[in-house]
């Protein structure tokens, strides 16, 4: 039974164009049924397949460490510092995986380096877990998310931590969805306060039709690009050489408004392929 978010509840209108599309792709023979995960969330109403899966998210976990971020500054326990602003716009603007390291190591009191004796190791653990106990509070359970991005790999305490079992990063697409919507609509249940979330807002938001350039990559090859003119788009993508992703939040030019997730697994090389699962979705939602 899928265990749905607070105030989130199941609409049969929503499920069977999420299933339309989904099965459209998989009939097709373009990606595997359980490697294609779709949520669509609209006036706290739900469909999904695969929603509640977790897998790698690849950058998509960075919305979550600039939500927990935005709480803590929010809290007074985070002091944002001239290289927090620019590291968080590197980290959700241009996905850059350096900015994330800092910005993880900001939220939770940790740094990396080499091996850890024992002792100094539990402790360093525990302060680097506290995005998921915050995640556990939310009322999810079995979401990850402790580690950085790295374009290589890590070293040290953080390939120590990464080895124990199950300990990669790993978030379902219903959780990500659920927590890009909150962000935007109600932040309060996050613990963010209205200039943080104004904050978080403004480095999310991105321009539709994109312009070219690196900024701009998030939207021109994922759902941003299926979106007619007029629309307003907010968004997390995430991609890897075995996954492709996408968090975004759409308001349409008529006024409608969905949080989608669309989460790919095993077809990275096709690059258009979310982008044409949200055109389909753009097609049947009601």
């Amino acid at each position: 039974m899928l265990l749905l978010p607070p105030n989130i509840i199941a609409d049969p209108a929503l499920q069977q164009a999420v299933g339309k599309v989904h099965a459209m792709f998989v009939e097709a023979k373009r990606i595997e049924s359980d490697k294609l995960q779709i949520v669509v969330l609209s006036n706290g109403k739900v469909g999904q397949v695969n929603g509640d899966k977790a897998v790698y998210p690849a950058s998509v976990v960075k919305l979550v460490y600039l939500a927990y971020g935005a709480r803590e500054i929010s809290a007074g326990r985070l002091k944002p510092s001239a290289d927090w602003k620019r590291a968080t716009e590197d980290m959700i603007i241009r996905s850059n995986n350096d900015a994330t390291g800092y910005v993880l190591d900001a939220i939770t009191g940790t740094t990396s380096g080499p091996e850890l004796p024992p002792k100094e190791f539990k402790a360093w653990q525990d302060r680097r877990n506290a995005v998921n106990r915050w995640i556990v509070g939310l009322g999810f359970a079995g979401e990850n998310a402790c580690q950085k991005t790295y374009n290589e790999g890590p070293y040290g305490r953080e390939q120590v931590f990464r080895q124990i079992g199950g300990n990669g990063n790993h978030l379902s697409p219903l959780f990500c969805a659920w927590l890009l919507d909150r962000v935007l609509s109600a932040p309060s249940d996050l613990g963010i306060k209205p200039n943080e979330a104004t904050w978080a807002k403004g480095l999310l938001e991105r321009p539709v039709p994109a312009p070219k350039g690196d900024d701009f990559t998030q939207v021109r090859f994922f759902s941003g690009a299926a979106l007619p003119a007029g629309s307003k788009l907010w968004s997390k993508a995430g991609w890897t050489s075995t996954v492709r992703h996408d968090v975004a939040h759409w308001l349409l030019p008529d006024g409608r408004e969905f949080t989608i997730a669309i989460f790919t697994s095993g077809k990275s090389d096709d690059e258009a392929l979310v982008t044409d699962v949200a055109r389909e979705l753009l097609k049947v939602l009601p």
